[in-house]
């Protein structure tokens, strides 16, 4: 997939920086849309240069890494040798489990079966973005028609107009695949894709799930940053996905500074609100990565779930933290309108609101059932007002 390689550029990381410099000393002096174009494909280029950087270096002829360190293979030898360090021992221990074949495709397995049970629905729509619909319901709609197309073919028009700021977006954390929902590549994981005929149906839910979510992410770290940078969000023409016009912030530059800085925080609760986690940026270490891979558990998407509340919770007064505040607030808000006035339409009575232990605590029903609008937070809801009542009490 596009998102999982990116674009490439031939332009080395020195020449790169002395493009976007020029280009920024030209928007300045003339901020015409041909310049400002031109400054987002130089800023564009340089993040792509560095990703391809990073990507490539790494240490020399006779040196080795060490914690992030390059220095001489054999010092870092006898480091190891003789000297206990955990996170180094911790780190093969964990790793050592997936180099069995067996447990890779016990772990091929895993993520076959979350894979049949998340994406081969559209599930998405009404799962991960559940709270990106009452957080801004355009979003919500661009990251459907998108995905829908994404479903029959590559969204190459969607790409081409969002290719800067995605770059951006995942240079600072906000965009991210849902890898641990996808099939694979190669493996037990990638056989339903090769299967004659339904294969082609198997890659077209792979990729319309990933679609909704980058989508989704992209279109909030539009809106969040047009706010952010005080610059108009504008609506230009052009369809995207045949249903929904195109966002673009009017006069967008680079971000530097103090800014980045708040758009690196908010980028926690953008990556969040669409369900999506890093476990390099958490700090997750190898031995829990390797048990939760050998699972059928979703375990990224609940740890999102759970940081996102956390976020909110937190005293902070951050950027980041008070957008987290925000998608919740909203969803809260949006759930609470429609299931009264759902549970008026249905029994011409108020809802139950109140005791979290009754099995209609925010719900609404349906036959035989009950049905809520928080989507997949009601659990955490519904666990911190049992909570609240119990401490209360």
């Amino acid at each position: 997939y596009w998102f999982a390689n990116g674009p490439r550029t031939v332009k080395t990381l020195d020449e790169a920086k002395k493009a976007l410099a020029a280009a920024k000393r030209v928007f300045k002096s003339d901020k015409s849309p041909a310049n400002e174009t031109a400054l987002r494909e130089a800023a564009a280029d340089h993040v792509t240069a560095l990703r391809q950087y990073r990507g490539q270096s790494g240490p020399g002829f006779f040196e080795a890494e060490l914690r992030g360190m390059v220095n001489d293979a054999s010092l870092i030898d006898d480091i190891k040798k003789y000297i206990d360090i955990p996170e180094i021992q911790n780190a093969r221990q964990g790793a050592a489990l997936l180099d069995d074949p067996i447990w890779r495709g016990v772990k091929d397995v895993s993520q076959l079966v979350r894979s049949l049970m998340t994406n081969v629905d559209f599930a998405a729509m009404g799962i991960q973005g559940h709270l990106l619909m009452f957080r801004d319901f355009q979003s919500w709609l661009t990251s459907i028609a998108v995905s829908s197309e994404a479903f029959i073919r590559k969204p190459e028009a969607w790409l081409a107009k969002n290719k800067a700021i995605i770059e951006e977006g995942m240079e600072l954390g906000a965009i991210m695949r849902p890898t641990e929902f996808l099939f694979g590549s190669t493996g037990i994981s990638s056989w339903p894709t090769r299967i004659p005929l339904a294969g082609r149906a198997f890659k077209g839910f792979s990729r319309s799930f990933e679609y909704f979510i980058m989508v989704g992410q992209t279109e909030l770290y539009k809106v969040t940053k047009a706010k952010l940078t005080k610059r108009p969000l504008q609506t230009r023409p052009g369809r995207v996905g045949g249903i929904m016009p195109d966002r673009q912030i009017i006069g967008d530059v680079p971000l530097q500074g103090q800014a980045r800085e708040h758009m690196i925080d908010l980028g926690r609760a953008i990556r969040r609100e669409l369900g999506t986690e890093d476990y390099l940026l958490l700090g997750i270490r190898p031995t829990q990565q390797t048990f939760e891979a050998l699972t059928f558990f979703a375990a990224r998407f609940m740890r999102a779930n759970l940081s996102l509340i956390g976020m909110a919770m937190n005293p902070s007064t951050s950027i980041g933290t008070w957008e987290a505040r925000r998608g919740l607030a909203q969803l809260i808000a949006g759930a609470t309108t429609i299931t009264t006035g759902a549970h008026y339409a249905k029994t011409g009575r108020p809802p139950n609101l109140t005791d979290p232990y009754a099995p209609d605590w925010f719900q609404v029903p349906f036959g035989k059932t009950y049905f809520n609008f928080l989507g997949p937070l009601y659990s955490y809801f519904r666990t911190i007002a049992r909570m609240s009542q119990a401490t209360i009490e």
